[in-house]
Parts: structure tokens; C-alpha cells; sequence
């Protein structure tokens, strides 16, 4: 299984180079993971990265201190129901 923690939020882009400069952003600094975009997600791209729930507001003040276009990203919570992965949106573009 791709998601192991319960408590996962899912950084969804819209293009490969959004989540690449994500990942520069935010490497070395949190405990990420970029995995492919789970399939219940439509995103333009198939990169997504991983984060703790407890990391989310200081990895979303990080990103807009470096002005990451956030129009650019979709965020979920990600969560495991009857052994089955359910991510719900939290912020969409």
C-alpha cells in the first residue's frame, strides 16, 4: 500500500515542474514522500507528495513564503476506511 500513515496529506499537482519545485521547497526541511497521484484523484500530473497531517500549516507557510503558485496544487486528507484509501479534498484550485 503507497499511503502507510493514517493521518497523510496528499499534495495533488497540476503539471510535472509544480511538483518538482514543491519538492525543492520543501526537501530537507519536512518528511516528505513523493509517490504517484492515487488513482481516486484527478490531477494533471502523477506526481503527488506525501506529508504528515502534524506538518501540513508549516508546509503550506513554507511553500507561500517562497511564492509556490498554490493555484497549482490541490490538497487532501487522506485516510483509510475498511482497508480501502479515501482521500477528501480539502483545498482545491
Amino acid at each position: 500500500m503507497i499511503m502507510k500513515r493514517q493521518d497523510d496529506y496528499l499534495l495533488a499537482f497540476a503539471n510535472t515542474h509544480a511538483a518538482m519545485t514543491a519538492e525543492g521547497i520543501l526537501k530537507g526541511l519536512f518528511e516528505i514522500r513523493i509517490i504517484p497521484t492515487l488513482r481516486e484523484i484527478s490531477a494533471g500530473c502523477g506526481i503527488s507528495i506525501s506529508i504528515k497531517a502534524s506538518d501540513i500549516e508549516a508546509v503550506l507557510k513554507q511553500l507561500k513564503t517562497a511564492k509556490f503558485n498554490e493555484s497549482l496544487m490541490d490538497i487532501y486528507a487522506v485516510c483509510c476506511r475498511d482497508g480501502k484509501i479515501c482521500p477528501q479534498p480539502v483545498c482545491s484550485k
